[in-house]
């Protein structure tokens, strides 16, 4: 296998290399300018040995015993073996596809390298997809097929193609038209021509949805000429539908042809709901009011100072967009930036923090005017982009637990998580902010857009636990009535989508007391059950931090962390102070949610699975011994070696370079 590395920004040639160090078959160029898809192609087919060449997309992957069936189908030395593919969405949903050999694409074709080679090929685009598709069956090339499907195309989204596309729709007319010229020299029969030609005209249907619309029509008569003048009298195809796009194009009537096409849309049957009372804000908007004065104030001009700012749905002030939006005041002081919070959720916000109310008009008002858009979740669905808008996301944690995409045969359906609609979010996407290099591969895999830049910064929110100094630990003591003297454990359980409510696996209270009075437990429930009562005891032993503004905080005050599965232990990390798992349900969590490793076998410290061990790794010494910081060395190696406080600046630089009137 060669694979071409086209100068990517993300870690797939690393992951190549790796993988080429092991297995002798695979081989990996990579170049340091962007080439296009040509230029790969030529490279591949110079590096090539073997008698047949096989172009595949970055997005296909094969079925099991793919390799098998083909080698058996090319015993007959064919020029040509067409295979059949599947199509699937992003989501995994199988899709019809067109029958084999009627879509010119390349990843549907191995041909005889020699048969390339031979190709009187023209010079610039000549290995592009759609001309060398098309020429290796325009030279009376002798075809063989191979049934069932071998290889699955993943459908990604538009904006994710349209990146990796480097092809003209254009040059579809100049391209068959050779292919049409070469058979015929060729002496090719009817039914050969009969396939180019049904070829033709799928792909010309396919690539005019991507022409501009000011040019559709014209592309579209250009179809109707293509056919005239390599159609015919050849037979019409067998069902009616087939027929009107023929019969629309072969008249030029693009009203026809649309027409058509929408009559293939299946029907929706919806029932209209009366809305006796017309939803109403807290803020005072009705939904229609809102709608309306949101597209009116999206027609004037965008501020380019203005950067709106939230952090989990605007409950909080808190996370990488607080640390970026602090750092910005200091490096970026022309930029002003206004924080988005939910109704009643108001007093979250320091004093002197400009703010917005969610659903209120000058919310509105921010969303249609502001260039810039810093967020550790996603904005709201009925937030459009306007052509000139920035949007950072920030994310709020490594990755444990599977996210986005992985998401789509998690066993528990109960998450409430809509995945069309985060890929549609996704897209507003022009920065995405990674911890480390295991983060990267991930958002750029389970959010694929291919229009974001990912930031590999390390996350802004931990440059203060990076910074951390002795006095801000005492501060934050004094603050919650805890004496220097004590030995303070934070514990954080993480969210377990399968429970409705807060299930306490630990009893803090018997930890509490079985630890003595030399010790206080902290107890932060995940954010979703900030109402559950989490401790019934000592209430000088045992404090309910779930309302503490500061996570950061909290964790600087600590000794030591006692956690599940949740993201903080990669943060805490950076404190290089003891970590212990308690795991008593590892199994169960990483069968329901999925996890990216097994935490088992590399954790940042001590793992307990009952509550005794747990006592006994914090009574013993066993959590803070020289095997539990061995671990935590090598966890704080791979996901916090970009951690040294400087993260913040690194975002914020990138983003708002001083313009020359403030340098």
């Amino acid at each position: 296998m060669i694979v071409v590395d086209d100068a990517s920004r993300d870690h797939g040639p690393r992951v190549v290399a790796e993988v080429a160090r092991d297995d002798s078959r695979v081989r990996l160029f990579s170049s340091d300018t962007h080439r296009g898809t040509a230029a790969s192609r030529e490279i591949g087919l110079e590096m090539a040995r073997g008698d047949y060449v096989w172009f595949m997309d970055a997005a296909d992957f094969l079925l099991l015993d793919a390799l098998r069936l083909v080698s058996s189908a090319l015993a007959s030395r064919p020029d040509v073996l067409l295979v059949a593919e599947a199509e699937r969405d992003i989501f995994g949903v199988q899709r019809q596809v067109a029958p084999l050999g009627q879509r010119p694409a390349m990843r549907d074709r191995i041909v005889r390298r020699d048969h390339i080679l031979s190709l009187d090929r023209p010079a610039g685009d000549d290995l592009s997809d759609l001309p060398l598709a098309v020429a290796v069956l325009g030279r009376g090339a002798r075809v063989e097929r191979l049934e069932p499907a071998v290889v699955v195309h993943r459908l990604l989204p538009a904006r994710v193609t349209d990146a990796w596309s480097d092809s003209d729709p254009w040059v579809v007319f100049a391209a068959f038209d050779r292919a049409f010229a070469e058979l015929a020299d060729a002496g090719g029969s009817v039914s050969a021509k009969a396939d180019l030609l049904t070829a033709m005209i799928a792909e010309q249907q396919r690539l005019l949805t991507g022409v501009e619309k000011s040019r559709r029509v014209e592309y579209f008569h250009q179809m109707s000429r293509s056919v005239h003048t390599h159609g015919g009298d050849l037979p019409q195809p067998a069902d009616a539908s087939s027929r009107l796009v023929r019969r629309a194009i072969g008249t030029g009537s693009y009203r026809l042809y649309r027409t058509v096409l929408r009559s293939q849309v299946p029907v929706r049957h919806t029932v209209r709901r009366v809305v006796r009372k017309v939803p109403r804000s807290r803020s005072g908007l009705t939904a229609g009011a809102a709608e309306l004065a949101y597209a009116g104030l999206r027609r004037g001009p965008l501020d380019p100072h203005l950067a709106v700012f939230s952090a989990y749905w605007g409950a909080a002030y808190s996370c990488n967009p607080r640390a970026i939006y602090e750092k910005a005041r200091d490096l970026a002081p022309w930029l002003r930036g206004v924080w988005v919070v939910k109704p009643g959720n108001e007093a979250s916000l320091p004093s002197g923090i400009d703010y917005v109310v969610e659903g209120s008009l000058p919310y509105y008002r921010a969303m249609a005017r502001a260039t810039y858009f810093v967020n550790n979740v996603n904005f709201p669905n009925d937030v459009v982009k306007r052509p000139g808008q920035v949007h950072l996301q920030t994310h709020h944690g490594t990755p444990l637990k599977t996210m986005g995409l992985d998401l789509v045969n998690a066993r528990n359906r109960g998450m409430g998580l809509n995945l069309r609609r985060l890929m549609k979010r996704v897209q507003r996407w022009d920065y995405s902010i990674s911890a480390n290099e295991f983060t990267t591969e991930i958002w750029e895999r389970v959010y694929p857009s291919g229009t974001y830049e990912s930031l590999e910064t390390g996350y802004p929110r931990n440059d203060v636990l990076a910074t951390a100094r002795p006095e801000h630990k005492e501060r934050v003591r004094a603050g919650l009535g805890i004496g220097a003297e004590k030995k303070v454990v934070l514990y954080t359980p993480t969210h377990r989508e399968s429970e409705r409510e807060y299930v306490p696996l630990l009893d803090v209270d018997d930890l509490a007391e079985r630890l003595g009075s030399g010790y206080v437990v902290l107890v932060r429930a995940h954010y979703f059950y900030r109402d559950a009562a989490v401790a019934t005891g000592d209430s000088n032993r045992v404090l309910d931090v779930a309302a503490h503004p500061s996570i950061e905080d909290l964790a600087i005050a600590s000794d030591l962390l006692i956690t599940d599965y949740s993201s903080l232990m990669f943060d805490y990390a950076v404190l290089d102070r003891p970590i212990v798992i308690y795991a008593p349900d590892w199994e169960t969590y990483a069968r329901e949610r999925g996890t990216y490793f097994d935490l088992m076998a590399a954790p940042p410290g001590s793992v307990t699975r009952t509550q005794d061990e747990l006592v006994e790794a914090l009574r013993s010494g066993r959590a803070e011994d020289a095997d539990s910081a061995a671990l935590r060395r090598a966890f704080r190696q791979k996901f916090c070696a970009l951690e040294d406080g400087r993260a913040a600046e690194r975002v914020v630089l990138r983003l708002w370079p001083a313009p020359a009137d403030h340098r």
